[in-house]
């Protein structure tokens, strides 16, 4: 995923400067259930990102692209959008909107 959000937890901090990006775990709704704060995503949903790692989403993501690498090893497929997630980078996994759910 990549985003503007913050890159750190202090609450003085608004956003970053220059695009950022990181790998996170796609992870199943049961997964996602399972870790602490997180919840179960709706059908339309998808939920990535583990509790307690604060290298994901953070406040100011929302609206970030959530992207699987293809088979070629270079062609990036636009999966998700960040939905929601916690206050604080890291807490929680984080929700995204899911692209093949919503696209006819």
């Amino acid at each position: 995923m990549s985003g503007w959000g913050r890159t750190t937890t202090a609450s003085n901090v608004i956003s970053s400067t220059s695009l950022q990006a990181v790998s996170v775990p796609i992870l199943s709704g049961d997964l996602c259930a399972r870790q602490p704060g997180g919840s179960f995503p709706h059908p339309d949903q998808l939920c990535a990102g583990l509790s307690g790692d604060d290298s994901g989403p953070c406040p100011g993501d929302s609206g970030a692209p959530l992207m699987v690498k293809m088979s070629d090893g270079l062609t990036l497929m636009l999966v998700g959008v960040v939905s929601y997630g916690p206050k604080e980078c890291g807490l929680t996994p984080v929700i995204y909107s899911s692209i093949l759910h919503n696209i006819d």
